[in-house]
């Protein structure tokens, strides 16, 4: 006759506990929350931070870089609070099409951009840590949200790399089969997009390696 499963058995087969648990998502929500309202802080910091050690960009470059960076930390704000998925970091959106203007204007160079993008990785690692002390969050939602961070830092950096790198060749290309240069928009017009396509294709493959840098939340 079967035996009646003991108190350990029954231990041993209770399901897995889901992660986040509701108290850990309550904190992510409090700190993805506390993130997005500080927005204000995270752009100034990165001011601070390029003027101090950056060379200075034209008013577009500038005002454009910033209004990115707003919608960065937005956008990572609501994926750490839980309104959104990692898969919301996708190509497109208004922050990719202000960084193609600046790559197709040349407003700013590959050096310029990636150096703005460290930059407010570092605002936002501090203002994150800040606020994780204020709410009393535990070191794990902390290194969580520092990881999607990360994660959000890789997938931009590898849109403006592609979309960079895509415009120099769109512009060698027409130099170099155009020594007229009349004939060098008409050039552009026809190679950017097949480019933009080939750099859209790597870009989601970029992120989706990237996201790996993040546990699911």
């Amino acid at each position: 006759m079967a035996q009646r499963p003991t108190a350990s058995d029954r231990q041993a087969i209770k399901p897995a506990q889901t992660w986040p648990s509701a108290s850990a998502a309550a904190a992510f929500a409090r700190l993805g929350e506390a993130l997005g309202d500080h927005t204000g802080e995270v752009l100034e910091r990165v001011s601070t931070r390029t003027n101090r050690v950056c060379p200075p960009l034209g008013t577009c470059a500038r005002s454009g870089l910033a209004r990115v960076c707003v919608l960065t930390t937005a956008a990572l704000a609501r994926w750490i609070a839980g309104e959104c998925s990692e898969r919301s970091l996708t190509p497109g959106g208004e922050a990719w099409e202000i960084l193609d203007d600046i790559a197709a204007r040349r407003s700013a160079t590959l050096a310029d951009v990636s150096e703005r993008c460290e930059h407010w990785r570092a605002a936002v690692v501090e203002v994150l840590a800040e606020q994780a002390g204020v709410l009393g969050s535990s070191p794990e939602v902390l290194a969580k949200a520092m990881s999607m961070t990360n994660t959000t830092l890789a997938v931009n950096l590898a849109h403006v790399r592609e979309t960079f790198g895509a415009e120099t060749m769109t512009v060698r290309c027409g130099v170099d089969e155009h020594a007229d240069a009349g004939h060098r928009g008409d050039v552009n017009d026809r190679a950017a997009p097949s480019l933009r396509g080939v750099g859209a294709s790597s870009r989601y493959l970029a992120h989706e390696r990237s996201a790996g840098l993040a546990t699911g939340h």
